[in-house]
């Protein structure tokens, strides 16, 4: 019987989400504001949390999970940047989590 812990699955998808955006910003000089950042990793450690508990269809969880990383970037950098850097920013924060 395996056990997970919620609260340490989420503390550590959330570092880790702000690490990588935070990285990622810096490598395509965004500005980066810590408030966004920090909603948009708290966002990333509920969804890993969700993901644990409701666990279903592989393609329907990389599907959503797509989602979830572009909403990521747009929370973090949305404001600061056009729709092609934008995409840039997904697919090199998509690559590095």
């Amino acid at each position: 019987m395996k056990v997970v812990y919620i609260d340490v699955l989420f503390l550590i998808n959330f570092c880790m989400d702000f690490l990588t955006l935070w990285f990622c910003g810096s490598l395509l000089h965004l500005p980066r504001r810590r408030l966004p950042l920090f909603l948009a990793s708290a966002l990333g450690g509920a969804y890993a949390a969700l993901e644990a508990v409701f666990s279903g269809n592989p393609t329907v969880s990389l599907v959503i999970g797509l989602g979830a990383a572009f909403l990521l970037c747009f929370i973090a950098y949305g404001r600061d940047c056009r729709a092609r850097l934008l995409l840039t920013l997904f697919a090199l924060f998509f690559g590095v989590s």
